[in-house]
């Protein structure tokens, strides 16, 4: 008998799973018009799989538009009565009532102005949204919404796998 290394060798069942699954979702609602990307297709980070109708968005984004310059328009009164309001008292010509009445239109129509502006970007955003975009390159599944269908907010539109790197993952006995 003579020692010598012997190879061993031995069989697992194992899976193979990409390193990243992203479930891709709509983030508003809307009447789906397009979809950009082949099932099964590979798609590269930032690339638009999905278009939602964003013509609702466009009407909304451009009252809060006109909202917001409507209100910049009476901040912009307010502060030339401000100015007035304060330069009068200053020379006894208005009380103090008018003065506080002055200032406070002022900051209330700043803080609209605001509240406006924060409108104007809620909005953008929303029509950014009826973009539907790849957060990761990767393989795509097949689409769970088509054409023309009515997408709630959430809805699960796709799914990508990143297959690079891909994981293996095996189940071998304690033995």
């Amino acid at each position: 008998v003579e020692p010598q290394n012997i190879p061993l060798s031995f069989e697992f069942a194992a899976r193979a799973q990409g390193s990243k699954e992203t479930e891709v979702r709509a983030r508003v609602g809307g009447i789906l018009l397009k979809r950009n990307y082949v099932e099964g297709s590979q798609v590269e980070e930032g690339s638009v799989l999905f278009q939602i109708d964003p013509e609702p968005f466009k009407v909304t984004l451009n009252q809060a538009k006109a909202k917001l310059a409507q209100v910049n328009a009476e901040l912009k009164n307010a502060e030339t009565q401000w100015q007035r309001t304060e330069k009068l008292y200053k020379e006894k010509y208005a009380n103090e009532k008018a003065r506080d009445d002055a200032r406070a239109n002022l900051d209330s129509l700043a803080a609209s102005a605001q509240l406006a502006q924060a409108e104007v970007d809620a909005a953008q955003l929303n029509l950014d949204y009826t973009t539907v975009k790849a957060p990761i390159s990767g393989i795509t599944s097949m689409e769970t919404q088509s054409e023309g269908s009515l997408i709630a907010v959430n809805t699960p539109m796709t799914t990508i796998t990143q297959l690079d790197p891909a994981y293996v993952i095996f189940s071998a006995s304690e033995n």
